[in-house]
């Protein structure tokens, strides 16, 4: 039955398991008892309760963490910029989501205030991982002149993005099936500095249900020549996706597109050794390091110097 669970109820499984009898869970199958009139409940229906109970909880301490955040760097002027915040306020009303499993509200607000900084015409922006922050994107692109490249594995929630961004020109959008490599294949593509050719030489389409399993290893966006990026340097990099390790391999297969300005945003960076993998393959300067303290929630934005 623990193969029915999500990954939260799964961590959290093995927190409480040391009180579970396990002897008395095969009695799941048999025949309830009963005692004094009432259904006897089992142990392992005791245990999900916990767990969403517990679940529950954690998500409600996660979200007021979320929330004060938010209102103390509007109230301090914390990377305060006040396009941005009316778009993210205005965002949030129609119904658009940060944190949880969407880029952090504070994320955004880091990244865009030390992006506009900069006072360019236009900014280039590359995203792995469709989701909230496309939307966001989109709707700030009636506001800024930039160009998003954004690549997505997950074919109904590409199209589901698709038909809720609507016509945009500046927005680009890549459905890009996962495949993956060998850890020996991983460490060349890597370390090196003809990357994307060799992705597209050695990777292998990921098997059936695979770009499904959250830590799935080795693996990144298929990316076509033609569904490559049509500039030079990118002012922002948005590394949400794919899901386990194989995130790090964009530092390679996008190499020419990481340059000395570039901001690079990596949600989850705790994960896995996503920013020493960057600090090895680019001289960076940390400018937002976080970490929460009642979700799994991280992100670091790091700039090319």
């Amino acid at each position: 039955m623990l193969f029915r669970l999500s990954f939260p109820q799964r961590i959290l499984c093995l927190r409480i398991c040391k009180s579970v009898d396990y002897q008395s869970i095969k009695l799941e199958k048999t025949r309830p008892r009963i005692r004094r009139g009432k259904e006897r409940k089992m142990p392992f229906e005791k245990l999900i309760q916990k767990i969403n109970k517990k679940l529950t909880h954690t998500r409600k301490k996660a979200a007021r963490e979320y929330l004060l955040e938010s209102q103390n760097e509007i109230d301090k002027k914390i990377n305060y910029n006040e396009l941005i915040n009316n778009q993210i306020e205005s965002f949030k009303e129609s119904g658009g989501i940060f944190n949880g499993f969407a880029v952090a509200e504070s994320a955004i607000r880091a990244l865009f205030y030390n992006l506009l900084l900069d006072e360019k015409s236009k900014y280039n922006i590359i995203e792995l991982g469709g989701g909230q922050s496309t939307l966001f994107l989109n709707q700030l692109s009636n506001q800024l002149d930039i160009s998003l490249y954004s690549y997505e594995h997950d074919q109904e929630w590409f199209e589901k993005l698709k038909e809720m961004v609507g016509e945009n020109d500046a927005l680009n959008l890549n459905l890009s099936p996962l495949a993956n490599v060998s850890d020996h294949e991983f460490t060349e593509i890597l370390n090196s500095d003809n990357g994307f050719d060799i992705w597209r030489n050695k990777s292998m389409p990921l098997a059936e249900n695979m770009d499904k399993d959250t830590r799935a290893k080795n693996c990144f966006y298929n990316v076509s020549e033609p569904q490559l990026p049509s500039i030079d340097i990118a002012d922002v990099f948005i590394l949400d996706g794919p899901h386990g390790n194989g995130r790090a391999l964009a530092y390679s297969i996008f190499k020419k597109f990481i340059g000395k300005g570039t901001y690079i945003l990596i949600d989850d960076y705790h994960h896995y050794p996503f920013l020493p993998q960057l600090q090895e393959l680019y001289n960076v300067e940390v400018i937002v390091e976080k970490r929460y303290q009642h979700s799994n929630k991280g992100w670091v934005l790091a700039k090319v110097v």
